[in-house]
């Protein structure tokens, strides 16, 4: 039978504070950083379209324009007119759209994607390689819960995303397997839209890059949003990889809270 994703995390009171995860993942990848933020924020965490829980995506090209839209929805349907936003990777990315429509009342992106190379054949490379990626799930899928059961085959097994993957649970080291298949495989298409320049709209903006980054290493993938975002606050996260919600948490919850409460 196949397994039913919820379509979104809901949980605390007071300022709105949304929560976008990465490509290929789900809003569970929050699920530990959200009981750190509830106590003091109206804590929304959504699966993006073409995700597992998410809504299909729409035909015709796959853009971070679709993806903002997509998420603006999400906002008009919990009556918010703004909120503050904190996003990794491709929901990195998607809070810096929202930032630039006056969606969002603060921007924490971690490791946003969208920083691809100018050549078209090294964006290649990289779509073949998330190609490979998930082949190798689907060909390691039926065993996987047995493997993973070890700590070093869960470490080594999400060394990419991070440092400490034997952190992750068993349970849901499966999961993100079931949820990496889930993702509609258009989102690649997504290399073919490279960040382009934030003008400063007077919202305040994080972009902190994992240390450890090994699926948006820096400088490569970390350049390019200097160059689109100058206004932008650039920080390291210490000690993480590229979905730092699994490697530590508590930094995550920290750096997002410290954003929204320092002085401006």
């Amino acid at each position: 039978m196949r397994k039913v994703f919820p379509a979104q995390l809901r949980a605390g009171a007071g300022e709105p504070l949304l929560l976008l995860h990465g490509g290929s993942n789900h809003c569970t990848s929050w699920q530990d950083v959200i009981p750190l933020l509830s106590d003091d924020y109206d804590v929304l965490a959504p699966s993006l379209g073409g995700h597992a829980g998410g809504a299909p995506l729409p035909d015709g090209p796959v853009t971070i324009e679709r993806y903002a839209d997509s998420v603006e929805a999400v906002m008009d349907a919990a009556g918010w007119d703004t909120a503050h936003v904190a996003g990794n990777s491709l929901g990195g990315w998607t809070a810096m759209e929202l930032g630039r429509r006056g969606r969002a009342r603060s921007v924490v992106a971690l490791s946003p994607a969208g920083g691809w190379p100018d050549n078209a054949d090294d964006r290649e490379r990289i779509r073949r390689h998330w190609a490979r990626i998930r082949r190798q799930i689907e060909l390691t899928r039926r065993v996987a819960p047995l493997g993973l059961r070890n700590a070093r085959v869960r470490r080594y097994s999400f060394a990419e995303v991070a440092v400490w993957g034997d952190r992750i649970s068993p349970k849901h080291a499966v999961e993100l397997l079931d949820i990496a298949l889930a993702a509609d495989r258009r989102v690649s298409e997504l290399l073919d839209s490279p960040v382009q320049r934030y003008a400063d709209t007077g919202v305040p903006t994080l972009i902190s890059w994992a240390e450890h980054d090994r699926f948006l290493p820096a400088p490569g993938f970390s350049d390019p949003w200097h160059a689109a975002a100058p206004h932008a606050t650039f920080r390291v996260l210490p000690g993480v990889g590229h979905v730092p919600m699994y490697d530590d948490p508590e930094l995550v919850a920290a750096t997002i809270r410290d954003w929204i409460g320092s002085p401006r």
